[in-house]
């Protein structure tokens, strides 16, 4: 499995604001093959934050489109917290575009749908960032597929990566947002409700 960097080179501490973004960011009004960019204030969760309510071990959104695509990245809009005394330096969040079964992540990733982004290229304010494959990723019309996220850190109430969420009647209505709980791949909307969903973007150029 090959993962891939994003596609911006970072500066520490955005040196360079004039020239370089801080985060590996794109507009949420870029041109997109799919995109659900509303959100609700409190509703995001963390990764790998185990708290009630608050996030899970990993997250996922489930997604279809309306015909085949090929996607070169997936955007995701999310927040660093904490690591103001713990150096996020070797960790990173990961990301998978995975297949569905009865309605959750199937643990089978669809072929070259895999990616990082280091947790140092991260802002605490929430902004987009782009996790783009080393090749094109196929995908079929009308199916369920899952984007899967994980964070590599250990799991803490104070250091942690938030996922900028939707809770709604008027969320995305070809999928949802679920949280993995304490038990390996089992995976849960008991917290959440089956209104949330996860802000995300696919294939933006």
């Amino acid at each position: 499995m090959q993962n891939t960097r994003p596609w911006i080179i970072f500066f520490p501490l955005c040196t360079f604001l004039l020239f370089f973004s801080c985060s590996d960011q794109r507009s949420a009004t870029t041109p997109c093959i799919l995109s659900f960019t509303s959100e609700t204030s409190a509703m995001e969760l963390g990764i790998n934050n185990k708290d009630a309510n608050l996030g899970g071990d990993e997250l996922a959104q489930s997604f279809k489109l309306s015909e085949d695509k090929s996607i070169s990245n997936v955007l995701l809009k999310l927040q660093l917290i904490g690591f103001t005394t713990t150096s996020p330096i070797g960790y990173k969040i990961a990301l998978k575009i995975e297949s569905n079964s009865a309605g959750a992540p199937s643990g089978t990733e669809v072929t070259n749908a895999d990616s990082y982004i280091d947790l140092t290229q991260m802002n605490t304010a929430a902004a987009f960032y782009a996790f783009s494959f080393s090749s094109a990723v196929s995908l079929t019309k009308d199916t369920a597929y899952w984007i899967r996220i994980r964070g590599t850190y250990p799991s803490s109430k104070d250091n942690f990566v938030k996922w900028i969420a939707y809770n709604g009647d008027s969320g995305y209505s070809n999928g949802q947002a679920l949280y993995e709980t304490a038990i390996s791949n089992n995976w849960s909307s008991q917290n959440i409700g089956d209104l949330r969903d996860f802000v995300f973007q696919l294939g933006c150029n």
